[in-house]
């Protein structure tokens, strides 16, 4: 018998409204097409649509609508669409029970903004997530957002922020620093868009760092220094929930306080550094054995922080660049230290290195478990031809899934012609008679290689954007 909408279960059409609230995914095509985002997705819309069927479609929809509020104030256009926002949530009060999300990327300074921005703040009663993106802050609004850290708010980013100097009332930084221990904060982000001196408002916003809640810190070389610090001043006060660390590459001269603070997060598993970039990086000298992070196995970054905290510890996934200016060769001597004790490496990437015809065949046979394999930015002198040979030679595997290489030149990767296709496509599916394992293989920026459900069929996919002069129309100079 035929099912009416009617009596259809409520919670049947709230899973409808969030699968057309989350469309917009990437779509793959048959062999020889482009794949991208769906160009005519507009979740927004469609759910604006939906709410306007009927009254049990607008119970469902609009919380759904309202549930990311977005406040750009940077053009006299966008400050008015902030404030005509702010003036309909005071006439919906309700509304504002519905936010989860609010990002903030506008002048704070600017008196209307700044107090429709705390009047949100104070309002709401459900907000979970809370971003301040290229905005000038002022100090007034921290007790505002301590409130939300001590009850809803499970996320929290300073990203490319100013703040207007002013010095935070004695009031407020005497709560902050009560309160700071038992924030409900899991993730924090704090970073600076310029660091110009002594920020009075910075160590002020470093105490959040402090939450024995946080399972995910994001800093940049001001902040992290100012977290390094409080961190060392409360010496009984760990971070026993905190898994995945972002901050900027340790210097010698900073080292030990990275690595105090590593020693207070024992159950850390992902670690992420952003490198300094120098000419020849310089390694790390430590008086003792390093035993900080023994649980990781996520990490991200330079070359010489991962060379003192990989060995013994159970990594799994691997991303490294040189850290150099100058591409440093890939040698058996070069990956030695990452091997030892970490035999179990699934996914490995390394950025910005120089060619060599053994490097595939130094990779697999040192890296015996891999499953994925990514190499980026590498510097050769052959073109792009040599990376087909070193693949065709490539020694058998067991695991190996994923293959991508891509080069420094950006010449070397502009959009191939059908010669390189067809040539691709030979070698490839001679590599896959002798890797059973390899699924998907990209030899230039947007251009993959699928294999198909046969093993010797493989199929070619090209990405929209790294590929849209090959399809853009020839115009005669």
């Amino acid at each position: 018998m035929p099912t009416s909408a009617d009596t259809l279960p409520p919670e049947l059409w709230i899973q409808i409204a969030h699968a057309l609230s989350d469309r917009g995914s990437l779509q793959h095509v048959e062999d020889g097409g482009i794949f991208g985002p769906d160009p005519n997705a507009n979740p927004i819309l469609d759910l604006q649509n939906l709410s306007l069927t009927s009254k049990s479609f607008c119970e469902i929809a609009r919380p759904l609508i309202f549930r990311l509020v977005c406040i750009v104030g940077t053009t006299p256009s966008s400050i008015a669409q902030a404030l005509y926002m702010h003036q309909f949530l005071v006439s919906n009060p309700s509304v504002r029970n519905w936010i989860k999300t609010l990002r903030v990327r506008s002048q704070v300074s600017n008196t209307p903004v700044r107090n429709a921005c705390i009047d949100i703040i104070q309002q709401t009663t459900s907000l979970r997530r809370l971003t301040f993106t290229l905005a000038e802050l002022t100090s007034d609004l921290l007790p505002h957002v301590l409130r939300l850290s001590t009850s809803t708010l499970q996320e929290l980013s300073f990203d490319e922020v100013v703040w207007d100097r002013s010095q935070p009332s004695e009031d407020a930084i005497a709560q902050i620093r009560s309160q700071c221990h038992s924030l409900k904060i899991t993730r924090l982000a704090i970073r600076q868009r310029m660091a110009k001196g002594l920020d009075p408002v910075l160590s002020i916003v470093a105490l959040f760092s402090l939450s024995s809640s946080l399972t995910d810190l994001y800093l940049d070389q001001t902040s992290s220094l100012h977290a390094y610090h409080l961190s060392s001043q409360t010496p009984s006060h760990t971070f026993q929930r905190l898994r995945h660390l972002e901050a900027p590459e340790p210097v010698q001269s900073t080292l030990d306080a990275f690595l105090a603070f590593l020693d207070k997060c024992p159950n850390i598993k992902s670690i992420k550094l952003s490198p300094r970039w120098t000419a020849i990086p310089k390694e790390l000298e430590v008086t003792t054995p390093v035993t900080v992070v023994p649980q990781l196995q996520v990490y991200s970054g330079p070359y010489p922080p991962v060379k003192l905290m990989l060995p013994g510890r159970p990594v799994e996934t691997l991303c490294f660049n040189t850290g150099s200016i100058v591409p440093l060769p890939l040698s058996t001597e070069f990956l030695l230290p990452f091997n030892r004790g970490s035999a179990q490496v699934r996914h490995l990437e390394i950025s910005g290195v120089q060619w060599s015809d053994n490097v595939l065949s130094c990779i697999v046979s040192m890296f015996r478990s891999l499953e994925e394999l990514s190499l980026t930015n590498i510097h050769y002198q052959a073109g792009p031809g040599c990376l087909l040979d070193a693949l065709s030679k490539m020694p058998k595997t067991r695991c190996l899934r994923e293959l991508r290489l891509s080069s420094f030149n950006l010449n070397d990767d502009e959009p191939p012609r059908a010669p390189a296709i067809q040539k691709q496509r030979t070698v490839i599916q001679h590599t896959g008679q002798t890797q059973p394992t390899l699924r998907t293989v990209s030899l230039l920026a947007g251009v993959y290689w699928f294999r198909h459900d046969k093993p010797d069929k493989w199929i070619v996919n090209f990405n929209k954007e790294r590929t849209k002069r090959l399809f853009e129309p020839k115009v005669d100079s």
